[in-house]
C-alpha cells in the first residue's frame, strides 16, 4: 500500500517504510516510528513551562533527553478546550 496521506497510514498500517526521492529513509513498526515503543513520550503540563528548566531537571536526574516544543493540531486544541472530539454525537 502506498500513499502520501499520513492519516491513512496511521489508520491502516502496522509496518511502515518512509521513502524520499527513491531512497529508503526508515522502515519499522508504526509504533516504533512514532516513539510508542518506549523511545519517546509526551509530557503535558498544567500551565506554562520553561523548556530550559525541564531540560535541566532531566539532566540533573541523569536522563539524556531532548526537550522540544510541540505544535498541536487544531483538533487537539479543540479537544483540550472542550473535552470532546469534533465528531462526538452527544453535543448539546
Amino acid at each position: 500500500y502506498t500513499t502520501h496521506y499520513m492519516e491513512e497510514v496511521e489508520a491502516l498500517c502496522e509496518q511502515v517504510a518512509i521513502m524520499d526521492r527513491g531512497r529508503l529513509l526508515a522502515s519499522d513498526r508504526l509504533a516504533g516510528l512514532l516513539g510508542g515503543d518506549g523511545t519517546g513520550f509526551t509530557l503535558e503540563a498544567a500551565g506554562p513551562v520553561d523548556a530550559d528548566r525541564v531540560q535541566a531537571a532531566l539532566a540533573a536526574a541523569g536522563i539524556d533527553a531532548r526537550v522540544t516544543p510541540a505544535r498541536q493540531t487544531l483538533e487537539q486544541v479543540f479537544l483540550g478546550l472542550t473535552g470532546r472530539g469534533l465528531r462526538d454525537e452527544d453535543t448539546p
